[in-house]
């Protein structure tokens, strides 16, 4: 059985969570990190931790650690600043540190939005189909942030639904960002006894979608955000998964340095893992390597 283990106290300066028991830890793989795509910290140091995922890159033969995260603050398309979330259960390290200048961000999953607008009442219903199936949620507020939340509420608890998207409400847009990394269609009515409408950004979800690139001498680990070469191209909520193109390779179990000569890593793609302990998790991730199972 999986057991709850630490790092040895001071290992490089810190403790950090095991996201996995060596136990049962199947297809162990190694890929050279580029560590010029890695910020070192105020300590000099690339530490790559674990939890982290390698990624294999399209046309290199270097490999990149940890390029998907979240970010910690909406953004609009005034914004050239990404503040990323930190990562670690014990040891907090910034995600930025894991991204270059020149990294073209994405949201790396398929995605939609429910725009509420107009005039809303109580009693009045915003029903969402994805992938032909219904939600329908009633009103309890005429303001349009309250119903967002709620419909976003409603949406990640039903039984369907819920395995299908996450919801997320900023403002009176509900974004909708696809688990399984599928194109799943997308609509939305309305029946309002005044002019409220919901409307979606198209018919159906869609994937690959650019933010922007990351500006030379961008990365910033005090602040724990990328600045981007021009104001974002799209908005996005607080919670919203972005990254790079990559394709996942394994999970680091180990701490490694990768300031230091050697950059090859080792992976795994398979065995039981503390899923709550991962910095950073998708369904792409999921099928992958579909032998790592959550304890």
């Amino acid at each position: 059985m999986p057991t709850n283990l630490l790092h040895t106290a001071n290992q490089f300066k810190q403790e950090d969570v095991i996201p996995a028991s060596a136990m049962g830890l199947l297809s162990p793989r190694a890929l050279t990190v580029d560590a010029s795509k890695i910020e070192a910290d105020a300590n000099a140091k690339k530490i790559i931790r674990p939890g982290m995922i390698l990624y294999k890159i399209t046309g290199s033969e270097l490999g990149r650690v940890g390029c998907r995260t979240k970010l910690e603050s909406a953004i609009t398309t005034s914004s050239t600043s990404l503040a990323l979330i930190q990562q670690g259960k014990v040891y907090q390290s910034e995600t930025a540190q894991f991204f270059a200048e020149g990294d073209v961000l994405k949201v790396i999953r398929p995605y939609g939005t429910v725009i509420l607008a107009n005039t809303w009442a109580a009693n009045d219903t915003a029903t969402v189909t994805i992938d032909g199936h219904p939600v329908t949620y009633e009103a309890t507020s005429a303001t349009l942030s309250d119903i967002a939340t709620a419909l976003a509420t409603a949406i990640n608890t039903d039984a369907i639904a819920g395995q299908l998207v996450d919801a997320i409400a900023d403002g009176a847009v509900v974004y909708l960002f696809a688990k399984q990394l599928k194109a799943y269609s997308l609509a939305a009515a309305e029946s309002t006894a005044g002019t409220g409408t919901a409307t979606t950004s198209g018919t159906e979800l869609v994937g690959n979608t650019t933010i922007g690139t990351i500006n030379t001498n961008g990365i910033d680990l005090v602040n724990g955000t990328v600045t981007l070469t021009s104001t974002a191209a799209i908005a996005l909520p607080a919670g919203a998964p972005i990254g790079i193109d990559a394709t996942p390779w394994g999970l680091v179990i180990g701490a490694h340095d990768a300031s230091k000569a050697d950059t090859d890593v080792t992976g795994f793609t398979g065995g039981p893992v503390y899923g709550e302990r991962l910095p950073y998790w998708d369904q792409d991730i999921a099928s992958a390597m579909p032998q790592l199972t959550f304890v």
